[in-house]
């Protein structure tokens, strides 16, 4: 006979871990909130960098010069007066250097160069001042270079939070290699300017070129939400994960009994509760990407509990004369081995993406490599601890109801004889 594991005997033990670690992240929620990312936080998120100039350009002519950027070429596209276009490509394989990139350069008609950046600086440091491609004018576009060694470094963190302290409420971090000098600036939006995004924008440019010198700011993305916005995506996302629980509840009911639904319930409502506990005190940025983990691992964790649950009813009536509390630990043996390697290879699955990816979708493989963990535990600890605690209770009170309808026969005294 298989051995059976005693999973109802460490109950005691699992049930209070989970409580105090639900505790601890409520705490946390209440005292330092979520780091709410764009799509919760009304404001401006802004990545900057802060780079020097390495080669200008200008050009004064009556034609259009557009200037294109990728990693690995830069092209002049000359659109002329007369619908003629002619385009003239510089890929940094043949010009490895700003020496010879930008003699490359001067070879496109018309057109005036500048090197700013020292002759060796390899060209695939070279990043675009804009987003878009700039038309080529008497202004000058400017592009710039990632730093070469870490003795050039000119923007650490604590001068970029210097210069952004008069812009108000203004969260800086530092994203990738020290080197790129490239920073994630969040800007709280106090809802009272409609033109927000473009005056804030321009106020955080001229506060970093005051500080660091002017034409030195690269913005590479800009992301606004308006405060309606994001308090409609916020009620939005309460009322999606309510429903989600409200029907896993239905379902439960109609499948199983109502002890089983309530159960199920809690287990999910663990796993939401304990990845708010992971997420607020590693200060992981809450977005929608967030919620959509806490929904997937949702989904995980009560597919698990049902085929636990599934399990444990079959037991009870294959043994009907068995205990209820040995049917449980029988059926949660039982899958045992299923849970281990589904959860197992799933994880693996996740572990590559952390390991692989980053941004947002690195912090949506995090929440779902901990939330795998949860839901595996959950269905097991949480939600058959529940229904044995159920029948537990409901074994008491028939005791108690027994006990009570028992009629003891009154005794009649004899009669003596007059």
């Amino acid at each position: 006979m298989k051995r059976v594991i005693h999973f109802t005997r460490s109950f005691k033990v699992t049930v209070p871990i989970s409580i105090i670690l639900i505790i601890l992240g409520l705490v946390g929620w209440a005292f330092k909130g979520f780091n709410n990312g764009v799509d919760f936080q009304a404001g401006l998120n802004t990545s900057v960098q802060i780079v020097p100039q390495a080669i200008g350009l200008t050009y004064a002519g009556q034609d259009t010069y557009r200037l294109s950027m990728t990693k690995q070429s830069i092209s002049i596209l000359i659109q002329k007066r007369n619908g003629e276009s002619k385009n003239y490509p510089f890929t940094f394989a043949q010009y490895p250097t700003v020496k010879s990139l930008s003699d490359g350069l001067k070879t496109v008609p018309d057109l005036q160069v500048q090197q700013i950046a020292k002759d060796e600086v390899p060209s695939t440091k070279l990043i675009s001042s804009t987003q878009k491609d700039p038309v080529i004018a008497q202004t000058p576009i400017y592009v710039h270079n990632e730093l070469v060694s870490k003795d050039e470094i000119f923007a650490p963190i604590a001068k970029v939070r210097e210069a952004t302290a008069s812009l108000g409420s203004a969260s800086i971090q530092s994203v990738g290699d020290p080197l790129n000098q490239e920073f994630m600036v969040r800007i709280e939006d106090p809802g009272k300017d409609p033109q927000f995004s473009k005056t804030i924008t321009a106020k955080l440019v001229t506060a970093l070129e005051g500080q660091f010198g002017a034409e030195k700011v690269v913005v590479n993305r800009t992301d606004f939400v308006g405060a309606a916005f994001s308090k409609d995506l916020v009620r939005s996302a309460l009322w999606l994960t309510i429903a989600t629980f409200a029907l896993i509840l239905i379902y439960c009911a109609f499948r199983f009994r109502i002890d089983y639904a309530v159960g199920a319930i809690l287990s999910v409502i663990h796993d939401a509760l304990i990845m708010v506990c992971f997420i607020v005190w590693t200060r992981m940025e809450f977005d929608t990407q967030t919620i959509a983990a806490i929904l997937t691992i949702i989904g995980y964790s009560i597919m698990d509990t049902i085929v636990i649950y599934d399990r444990i009813r079959e037991k009870q009536k294959m043994l009907p004369d068995a205990s209820f509390k040995d049917c449980l630990d029988m059926g949660v043996t039982e899958t045992l081995s299923r849970t281990i390697i589904t959860s197992g290879t799933t994880l693996l699955s996740v572990l590559a993406l952390m390991l692989f990816t980053t941004g947002s979708l690195k912090n949506f493989a995090i929440a779902l490599f901990v939330g795998i963990i949860s839901g595996t535990y959950s269905s097991t600890f949480i939600a058959s601890a529940f229904v044995e605690w159920w029948r537990h209770l409901e074994s008491k009170h028939e005791k108690k109801g027994q006990g009570k309808n028992v009629r003891i026969p009154a005794i009649k005294p004899k009669q003596t004889e007059a």
